[in-house]
């Protein structure tokens, strides 16, 4: 019958499901996340807490093993405590689901199961995630079924080569986790950094003076759609635009400029970054980076893309200028 997802299909579908809420039980571990940059490796390791419905904490650990930065998300807000420098950020919270982002993942990605694997003594199940489109990349994920947490997780570019995996090298299920651990730093006034969103632009009516005849464009041929669009300081009254684009799993960011943005590497920064949340399913590290400049614009697209992808994506924002 068409419109019938067959058995294995639907059992796929619901261990992806499964990987993408928030567990059903309380738990706390160790993770290490190692990222690949070329033949290049590094990795680090961080304590980890999760009380359900949505209470996280992660504590990343340097070299030496002590804690550099500590990320709490409770249903409020979003602290992150920077140990060198003693600060203390405030962010909007996130959210730990979204329906939309996990529409675009069904519509773009193939979720296959791969049969099971014994991790950290639990039984997990192994659900492979296939782009539809050429230049994504690609996701293994490892969901114990039992209780919804995401043991392991692999990403890898188009051509095989591992991007990130990141690991449970210890884990306690169901712990009694007080509501205290949860709490942010005591900071005094002057250590307490409030990140304010930036001005959002809704529609092409609300584009600046400078960046009218910039096209609005909704989403893209490869399955990315716009999720936010928000004015960028640059410095003294010069801002960009930056339209934040989604499929499901990996972010694009698009910046017009009136002057060259400058990208930057990749960094420990963003290693630190990744999977802060308790799915860590989605990703946000920068990946491919392509600029160029157009009719008095600098452009800037920056993606977990092939090189080819991003191109693709060029050359359609360039037919619709």
């Amino acid at each position: 019958m068409p419109g019938v997802l067959k058995a294995g299909e639907l059992e796929s579908k619901n261990l992806f499901l499964l990987a993408t809420k928030a567990p059903s039980v309380s738990y706390k571990g160790t993770r290490t996340i190692i990222t690949w940059f070329g033949s290049e490796s590094q990795a680090v390791e961080a304590k980890v807490y999760f009380k359900p419905p949505n209470l996280w904490r992660q504590e990343i650990l340097n070299p030496q093993g002590q804690v550099s930065r500590v990320v709490i998300q409770n249903k409020e807000a979003e602290w992150i405590w920077e140990e060198e420098s003693k600060t203390l950020i405030k962010r909007p919270a996130l959210s730990l689901g979204n329906d939309s982002l996990l529409n675009w993942t069904l519509a773009n990605y193939d979720a296959l199961a791969k049969g099971y694997d014994e991790i950290m003594g639990r039984n997990a199940a192994i659900v492979e995630l296939t782009p539809q489109h050429r230049g994504s990349p690609g996701r293994t994920v490892w969901v114990d079924p039992a209780t919804g947490i995401v043991l392991k997780i692999k990403q890898a570019n188009p051509d095989g080569s591992l991007v990130t995996e990141v690991h449970f090298t210890e884990i306690d299920v169901e712990s009694e986790l007080p509501e205290s651990l949860f709490e942010p730093p005591k900071a005094s006034q002057d250590q307490i950094i409030i990140d304010e969103p930036r001005p959002v632009v809704r529609g092409p009516g609300e584009l600046p003076e400078g960046f009218r005849q910039i096209s609005w464009i909704d989403g893209f041929p490869s399955g990315f759609h716009l999720t936010k669009a928000t004015l960028m300081p640059l410095g003294e009254e010069e801002k960009a635009l930056h339209f934040q684009y989604n499929d499901g799993l990996s972010v694009l960011s698009f910046f017009v400029s009136p002057r060259p943005i400058q990208a930057g590497p990749r960094s420990h920064q963003v290693v630190l970054t990744q999977y802060e949340d308790p799915g860590f399913i989605t990703s946000t590290s920068a990946g491919s980076v392509l600029e160029w400049e157009q009719e008095g614009h600098y452009f800037l697209l920056v993606g977990e893309l092939s090189q080819t992808a991003l191109q693709e994506i060029m050359e359609f924002i360039r037919n619709r200028s």
